[in-house]
């Protein structure tokens, strides 16, 4: 995640409040495209990211309650964004444990919500 230091300042870093461990990066650009930034995947930068390294696998009951905890409160934040997610395929389901094909696939609302950079 790379963006201009005033930008991460003026919206106050990662929650590391209520969101100490779990989710910080996610809510960090939900707030960043709330902003009307634009959040932009390029598939030319390669990085290694240790998922886990530092917060283990939710092992101990105090980890997964603390999981728990961060997944509540980013549903209470942001719920209806993550919903109409547009880069989330209306093909796969929202049930946990998910990733799996939805039957029938969920309803798209198009391609209204995506914008094309400019070329």
């Amino acid at each position: 995640m790379v963006m201009r230091k005033q930008v991460f300042e003026e919206l106050h870093g990662f929650d590391e409040v209520n969101l100490p461990i779990n989710f910080n990066d996610i809510d960090l650009c939900l707030r960043l495209r709330e902003r009307g930034l634009q959040i932009i995947w390029t598939p030319y930068a390669n990085l290694l990211h240790h998922e886990s390294a530092s917060r283990g696998h939710h092992a101990t009951r105090e980890q997964q309650a603390r999981f728990l905890r961060e997944a509540t409160y980013m549903q209470e934040c942001w719920g209806h964004e993550l919903l109409g997610d547009p880069f989330y395929s209306p093909n796969l389901t929202l049930k946990p444990p998910g990733y799996e094909i939805a039957f029938p696939p969920r309803s798209h609302g198009g391609d209204a919500s995506l914008k094309r950079l400019p070329a």
